[in-house]
């Protein structure tokens, strides 16, 4: 329908787009213009395998799974939207990514075929996805393993530097420690008893990096497994809290963390 131009676009995709349905006024027009802002991005960089076609739905399909997670904060978009500046690769089945577990794909330094992507004195990155699991995690919003949130996570942690070390660019000082802390924490928990994952999942565990991008996409998964961060750790939940800008209503916290 969208393709065929039957329909306003945001009322066809309305049931996969919860957070933009939940807005009004200024709220919703401040959401739309960073949406439109990704989606412009995407007809610019999407880059597909030769068995796909880029057809506009799944920019559009791209953009608001982006927008779903990043929208309320137009200071991470444009993070976002500079680091992955040659690219989001888009493959049909994902046979090319190294770790099965890893569903998505961030890589700074990836060249497949005809695309080359360089770095120069800026630090360009790629983002690759299975199509199939695009499209779950856009059919399934409230999915705690949103590969979207999971592969910007470690957008932040790249951007503007050498490389990825759990720890996101911009974030408070005193978070940054504190985030440390926790995750050494965590990490002893979980060496200790593998079978205890502390609200996340084992995948959280293989290093550093995947604990912030893990973290990060349970927390902007929703009030359901923002709570689950909260009852294992309080502290992550307002590290989180704090660089991502949500406060979610969740049970235990009398006062909203503040946003820095």
């Amino acid at each position: 329908q969208y393709n065929l131009g039957n329909g306003d676009p945001m009322d066809l995709f309305s049931p996969y787009m919860p957070n933009r349905a939940a807005l009004s006024g200024q709220d919703l027009i401040d959401y739309d213009i960073q949406f439109n802002r990704i989606l412009q991005h995407m007809n610019n960089t999407v880059v597909l395998d030769d068995s796909l076609t880029a057809d506009p739905s799944l920019k559009f399909i791209l953009a608001a799974s982006l927008a779903e997670v990043m929208a309320h904060n137009p200071d991470l978009v444009t993070q976002i939207l500079n680091d992955i500046n040659q690219g989001w690769y888009i493959s049909m089945d994902g046979s090319h990514f190294d770790d099965p577990d890893h569903i998505g794909f961030y890589d700074d330094s990836w060249k497949y075929g005809i695309f080359d992507w360089e770095l120069t004195n800026k630090y360009y990155a790629n983002i690759q996805f299975s199509l199939g699991h695009v499209f779950d995690s856009f059919v399934n919003p409230d999915d705690q393993l949103d590969i979207m949130a999971h592969e910007v996570a470690h957008s932040l942690d790249r951007y503007n530097r050498t490389g990825p070390d759990g720890i996101p660019t911009g974030m408070h000082q005193d978070d940054v420690t504190k985030l440390a802390a926790v995750r050494t924490e965590m990490n002893a928990v979980f060496a200790a008893n593998p079978m205890n994952v502390s609200g996340l999942r084992p995948y959280a565990y293989k290093n550093d990096q995947e604990f912030w991008a893990v973290a990060s996409a349970f927390f902007l998964g929703g009030y359901d497994s923002a709570q689950e961060i909260f009852n294992n750790s309080p502290d992550l939940y307002i590290i989180l809290a704090n660089y991502y800008q949500i406060s979610y209503p969740v049970v235990g916290v009398s006062n909203p963390p503040i946003v820095i």
